[in-house]
């Protein structure tokens, strides 16, 4: 699992699961893999079952606190991702995800606040940076937005949501070869199996 051979690691987690059927961390790594692999099917009912046996586990948190934004349950989400914010206020993923689920003005003074609220350096790091130009940007204040990636690229020049981000400025400012610089440039940083790489490999498993 720790090499990223999730191929061989499911193999085995499932044999774990044939001694030992409530064990949390092989069904909390099933859930991961399958979820990245795209078959949210079986995702879901690992990942739900994971969190039941390791309610502590941050990174499953995370993981189903993804689903819960892709299903529209945002309140569940926002349980999920404060929970881990609460525990990691470093966590690469959540901010961005709070912001996520922003839709209203007040909301996203709420988010806002809570992000800038998390204890230093995590309140100053690339993941809350990206997570407030992505507020900026929905409001249009697209300067702000600008400002707020530069910090985040210059604490963290290989943080691929920045440049994600960074894309969709160049986009408003109709920058259309900028825009696509800025993604190729997110799509290399980023994971193979990322939804940020137009070359992801879906299973279209179940």
């Amino acid at each position: 699992f720790t090499s990223g051979d999730m191929a061989k690691a499911e193999v085995e987690y499932l044999n774990v699961l044939k001694i030992e059927p409530n064990n949390g961390l092989a069904i909390g790594r099933l859930g991961l893999i399958y979820s990245e692999q795209g078959r949210v099917g079986r995702a879901v009912a690992y990942l739900m079952k994971g969190h039941e046996l390791l309610p502590e586990n941050l990174d499953l948190r995370i993981k189903l606190g993804q689903l819960y934004l892709a299903t529209g349950r945002t309140k569940e989400a926002v349980d999920e991702i404060n929970y881990v914010l609460d525990r990691r206020p470093d966590d690469p993923e959540a901010p961005l995800m709070l912001a996520g689920t922003s839709t209203k003005p007040e909301e996203s003074a709420a988010v806002r606040q809570r992000l800038q609220s998390l204890p230093a350096p995590a309140n100053t790091g690339a993941p809350v940076l990206v997570a407030l130009a992505t507020l900026d940007l929905a409001q249009q204040r697209v300067n702000e937005a600008e400002a707020h990636l530069q910090q985040a690229l210059a604490a963290d020049p290989k943080f691929a949501a920045a440049y994600t981000v960074m894309a969709s400025v160049r986009m408003f400012r109709k920058d259309a070869a900028a825009a696509d610089q800025a993604y190729k440039r997110a799509a290399e940083l980023s994971p193979v199996r990322s939804t940020r790489r137009p070359d992801s490999p879906g299973t279209g498993r179940p």
